[in-house]
């Protein structure tokens, strides 16, 4: 080997940090989806304290420096308020894409094991933390 050479041993035609499995992908894509939802949420409840105690204490002012404490808590709420509309935004949008990209995905394709895990998943989230057993069908 020269030392002006370089060398690939990877697989042409194969681009950096695709996933060639559809069903981990698109569970990697949900769970990032869910974890935006959920700083987002955390956000909002932050928010609306923040401005509850920013209404509060202008209400309760009674001197110049209480009134600045109440506007810089107004505008603390004001900035977790966007920060949380931020990430909502970015979750729609990673909604929009997953839509975009798993939707010519065949569902026939799915191992019987992910749709037994689905299944489960959906009937907790329906009816609590009750167990759930996916019986096969015997022919």
């Amino acid at each position: 080997m020269n030392e002006n050479e370089l060398q690939h041993y990877g697989v042409l035609g194969m681009k950096w940090g695709v996933r060639r499995n559809p069903s981990r992908a698109y569970a990697k894509a949900v769970r990032k989806k869910n974890v935006l939802e959920r700083k987002s949420a955390k956000l909002a409840v932050k928010s609306a304290k923040y401005e509850k105690k920013s209404i509060r204490k202008e209400m309760h002012s009674t001197s110049e420096s209480q009134y600045k404490k109440a506007r810089k808590l107004h505008f603390k709420s004001n900035k977790l308020n966007l920060k949380s509309a931020r990430l909502r935004n970015k979750g729609l949008k990673w909604e929009k894409q997953m839509e975009k990209v798993f939707s010519s995905y065949d569902i026939k394709r799915v191992p019987d094991g992910n749709i037994a895990a689905g299944k489960s998943f959906v009937y907790k989230q329906l009816y609590g933390n009750a167990s759930y057993e996916v019986t096969k069908k015997t022919s």
